[in-house]
């Protein structure tokens, strides 16, 4: 399971100028990262069904 943040959470965190982001990975398990670093193209079931 990936809690990494969606697009749109992304541009919200850069906006506010959040320095570090927390998240789980299946892969690497609890990632810690510099907001700057991570870039996000995903978008929710939500989001998708909303651009239609």
């Amino acid at each position: 399971m990936n809690s990494a943040p969606c697009k749109n959470c992304m541009d919200v965190i850069h906006a506010v100028k959040i320095k570090r982001i927390v998240f789980t990975s299946s892969e690497t398990g609890i990632m810690y990262i510099r907001a700057n670093e991570f870039e996000s193209d995903y978008l929710t079931s939500g989001q998708r069904n909303l651009a239609k």
